[in-house]
């Protein structure tokens, strides 16, 4: 049997059941172990991994737009009785921004009120009479006719009061608005108003 070569610690030797020929390892022995290098053990830490939101900042320079804007006008000419909000504020849609003085205005609703009351009286004595055949088609007709004036009156006597009240179009951020008490606007009178904006989502 040939010895292996170039110190290869195997050698040649018969099969267990002594047919043919085989390969066996040379059995490792302690000088063996203790030249094989040692490995130090390594540290890892664990740690659970958990999802959470994160807020990502996003910084640019721009002109940003209205999305809507309008401008306030006097619907009526008055002196202003009160101012409910400041420049700058931030409103609601509906909400009284100030009123004007609604003294002349309450005055002609109650004449426009007693007006209605004196035409329903007449128009009704109107129609009695004329079912018994004591007035004629034409005093009904002029009776009817009052009535309808008269309603017509105090519908604009009402809204003429309601227009004291300057309100917010829609809900939004007042840009301008210099009212003060005491100070008189003329109808028509415009200054600027309103935005609104569409908040990045």
């Amino acid at each position: 049997m040939a010895a292996a070569s170039g110190g290869d610690d195997l050698r040649r030797t018969g099969d267990l059941d002594g047919g043919g020929t085989g390969l066996a390892r040379r059995p490792v022995t302690a000088d063996d172990e203790a030249k094989t290098p040692s490995i130090e053990p390594v540290s890892v830490a664990v740690r659970l991994s958990q999802a959470v939101p994160v807020t990502r900042m996003l910084r640019a320079e721009g002109v940003s737009k209205p999305d809507r804007d309008a401008t306030l006008r006097a619907e009526m000419s008055g002196h202003v009785a009160s101012v409910a909000v400041a420049k700058g504020a931030q409103v609601e849609a509906g909400q009284l921004l100030a009123s004007l003085q609604p003294a002349q205005r309450t005055a002609s609703l109650a004449r426009a009120e007693a007006s209605l009351l004196r035409a329903e009286r007449d128009h009704t004595r109107a129609a009695a009479l004329h079912q018994r055949g004591s007035t004629t088609e034409q005093r009904l007709s002029e009776a009817r006719e009052a009535l309808a004036v008269a309603k017509a009156d105090l519908a604009a006597a009402r809204q003429s009061l309601a227009e004291t009240r300057i309100t917010a179009p829609f809900a939004g951020h007042l840009e301008e608005f210099d009212l003060t008490p005491g100070a008189y606007v003329q109808e028509g009178l415009r200054w600027r108003g309103w935005w609104r904006w569409i908040p990045c989502g």
